[in-house]
């Protein structure tokens, strides 16, 4: 059968990788980059360099695999533009934390009934519904559901690195008058569309927060005091954390955290 040069990009990463004209059916499968972590409910969407062939787009040529066993509600449907697959999210999403497989069976076919060359494979981690850990804040913002900073890249271009932070580092308040005097540190959320969804709980055990959805978010952001306790709202859930030092030369703050999807520890 003739071999088919496909193009295939993942819509999320805007990514293409060109598949091999020929090969054997033993060929080895191409390993397509890591997207890294995603939603539980991420649906997938293939864009090819041509039309396909509606009939071999389905379960059993698109699979999302566990341990090598097919996921179990996940389905499969032809773009709407002729050219693409829909690979959908179970009902009741991914288990969270867990490591996937996309596969890319050769046996996709083409309008012409050309085939794919090669199987290809890309691993995805679903997001945990919970973390946590130890951070020192910083102005370039941070997000709390996959523990991790945002780097220079991810501030560019303009605005958009807003998008992908939970909240970052200021040493005004942010919904106070402007002061050059920096004594004091705030949290500054960037969950929309009131950028302020902090609270202080005061002085105590991190442990004795166990439901951030009762707590009440004033309508102005606190600054942050060492000892204290606070709630946040994140883009994906909430954090509850608290704060053993801050530094407003510096633009940090040192915290202990943790992360919740649903709210609740």
């Amino acid at each position: 059968m003739r071999q088919l040069r496909f193009l295939l990009a993942c819509c999320l990463a805007f990514w293409c990788w060109p598949v091999m004209a020929a090969g054997a059916a033993d060929d080895p499968a191409l390993i397509w980059p890591s997207p890294g972590t995603v939603a539980a409910t991420k649906d997938w969407t293939i864009k090819f360099d041509r039309p396909v062939d509606s009939d071999s787009v389905n379960t059993a040529t698109f699979q999302v695999r566990q341990n090598g066993n097919p996921v179990p509600g996940v389905t499969v449907e032809p773009g709407a533009d002729g050219v693409s697959a829909v690979v959908k999210a179970p009902p009741g999403g991914y288990e969270p934390g867990r490591e996937y497989v996309l596969v890319v069976s050769r046996q996709v076919r083409a309008g012409s009934g050309a085939a794919l060359s090669r199987e290809i494979h890309m691993r995805f981690q679903v997001q945990a519904t919970t973390a946590a850990g130890t951070a020192t804040l910083t102005h370039a913002g941070f997000d709390f559901s996959t523990n991790t900073f945002l780097t220079l890249e991810d501030q560019l271009p303009g605005d958009e690195f807003l998008k992908k932070m939970d909240g970052t580092i200021v040493v005004w308040d942010p919904f106070g008058p402007w002061t050059d005097t920096a004594s004091q540190v705030w949290f500054w959320s960037q969950v929309e569309p009131d950028y302020n969804r902090v609270a202080d709980l005061g002085a105590g055990s991190l442990d004795s927060v166990t439901d951030a959805t009762a707590v009440t978010f004033p309508e102005t952001s606190p600054p942050l005091v060492p000892g204290h306790v606070y709630v946040a709202q994140c883009r994906d859930g909430y954090v509850k954390f608290k704060v053993s030092a801050v530094d407003p030369g510096q633009f940090t703050a040192q915290v202990e955290w943790a992360f919740s999807a649903a709210g609740t520890f």
